[in-house]
């Protein structure tokens, strides 16, 4: 009966995850980049080292520009992070409270228009959501498991990402 229910719960993440997808790649090259991703994509070619905003996105976009500079390729980086955001989300909602609290707060991070508005952006929001959700797992985990000098490297590694 446990094999039955961690397989329905998969399941169920499963199409929690593909309906997030869905959401955000629906329409994603349909509107035209502004001005704000103009202003990542430029700091994309020569990454700034401070701008207001940390670096990472920026050096992970470069890389994405190879792929091509349509509006699709420019803004897929915000949508791997939001979706990945949808599983984090699943993990500490899992890990605090159990697996149907995961569950449903997997699915209301998958239907957010929020959430979904700023994954469908070539800006570092998304980004920023999924770094600082690893950081709070990462602490909760820390917290939990006392001796797991990993536990602890991991919390600090994303801190400093976030």
């Amino acid at each position: 009966m446990k094999l039955e229910k961690k397989l329905e719960s998969y399941f169920i993440l499963g199409l929690v995850v593909i309906i997030g997808s869905v959401l955000r790649i629906y329409n994603l090259s349909e509107k035209s980049l502004w001005v704000d991703e103009f202003g990542s994509i430029r700091d994309s070619e020569n990454i700034p080292w401070w701008s207001g905003h940390p670096p990472l996105y920026f050096i992970i976009l470069h890389f994405f520009r190879y792929m091509g500079t349509n509006e699709f390729v420019l803004r897929l980086p915000s949508v791997i992070f939001g979706v990945s955001t949808i599983l984090l989300s699943y993990m500490i909602g899992k890990l605090l409270f159990g697996t149907k609290e995961g569950l449903v707060s997997a699915f209301l991070l998958s239907i957010s228009t929020m959430h979904i508005y700023y994954s469908q952006e070539a800006r570092m929001y998304s980004l920023l959501a999924f770094l600082s959700l690893s950081s709070l797992f990462f602490f909760y985990k820390s917290i939990r498991e006392k001796n797991k000098v990993g536990t602890w490297i991991g919390f600090i590694l994303l801190t400093l990402l976030s």
